[in-house]
């Protein structure tokens, strides 16, 4: 656990709102010091000025796009140069789409490509090195629920949370023998702003029961975090439709899925 006279920080990219706004007061509230990551805008710096006084610990942040691709680089020089001690790295930060691959722009591709697969990468490979030397050291990459399977309509999304996962599964048994953890996140449907309560509602009477809170979220995350589960899956009902869908044929699975999500588009 971290405190105000620690070195050591919980970084968290994608911090200004939805799960990574909650991962944030959840770690703050269990002691940990925070170095946030997030966007401009949407009250972030009154935000960052909250959690100290009401946490008591030690928050640091920049303002930057991890789309560019410069930005991770510019991250680990700062905590350098600033002697913040990443023991416990937070990839949160990614940008999905739901809709026919052949409506979305060459822009939109390329910007979830660079965040969910490349600013999470490069970020890891820049602070492993470092928190290799640390007692308690763990990495949390958010992936998705359904990262298991492909996904119609939410082709590129999709692909790259497969990514995350089997990139977070791969660096745990490299490191097996060190002392950092590794978790992925595998969430379903989360409630983090209106555009994305709409398209829950969208998907059905399944959406709508198993969708949950960003707060809900993190709380289970952070918990499950601590006590070393690698692979992370908030809630009872996700759980549920995980395990029921791992008998499925892939065949049935594809069927269902793209017909869940053909009624968001």
């Amino acid at each position: 656990m971290n405190n105000e006279t620690s070195p050591y920080y919980t970084l968290i990219t994608g911090a200004s709102s939805g799960i990574g706004h909650e991962l944030a007061k959840e770690c703050a509230g269990r002691g940990h010091n925070l170095f946030l990551i997030a966007l401009p805008g949407n009250g972030f710096v009154d935000f960052v000025k909250g959690l100290k006084q009401h946490y008591g610990v030690e928050v640091d942040y920049l303002v930057e796009d991890l789309t560019l691709s410069d930005t991770p680089v510019k991250v680990y020089n700062y905590a350098k140069n600033k002697g913040l001690k990443i023991n416990i790295l937070i990839n949160n930060a990614g940008n999905g789409h739901v809709g026919k691959f052949e409506v979305m722009n060459t822009i939109k591709v390329e910007e979830m490509i660079h965040l969910n697969l490349r600013a999470l990468t490069i970020m890891t490979l820049l602070f492993i090195k470092d928190m290799e030397t640390y007692t308690n050291a763990h990495i949390l990459n958010v992936g998705s629920l359904g990262a298991y399977t492909p996904v119609a309509y939410k082709t590129v999304y999709m692909a790259t949370k497969s990514f995350v996962y089997y990139f977070t599964q791969s660096l745990r048994q490299e490191y097996r023998h060190s002392k950092i953890k590794f978790s992925v996140l595998m969430p379903g449907a989360v409630i983090t702003n209106p555009e994305v309560e709409l398209r829950i509602k969208k998907a059905g009477f399944l959406g709508r029961v198993s969708a949950l809170t960003p707060q809900c979220v993190a709380k289970y995350t952070i918990h499950k975090m601590d006590k070393g589960k690698f692979a992370i899956m908030p809630g009872t009902i996700n759980r549920l439709i995980f395990n029921v869908s791992a008998f499925l044929p892939s065949g049935i699975l594809l069927y269902i899925t793209r017909q869940v999500f053909r009624k968001t588009d």
